[in-house]
């Protein structure tokens, strides 16, 4: 591999983790510090949306 071309994947690996850990650290402190639950909600309203199916009840 070229020099360019070994810059730009280390660049990618630690970009990508980088802004994953913003993005978490930016859940937790929007959901009051629960951010595994702020996540568990959104991972079910993607699979009510991939199946088509609306949730029983709202809370």
């Amino acid at each position: 591999m070229t020099f360019a071309a070994v810059t730009v994947v280390l660049n990618v690996l630690i970009v990508f983790p980088l802004l994953g850990g913003l993005g978490y650290s930016y859940l937790r402190f929007q959901s009051g510090g629960a951010g595994d639950e702020r996540l568990d909600r959104m991972e079910r309203k993607i699979g009510r949306l991939d199946t088509g199916r609306e949730p029983a009840a709202r809370r």
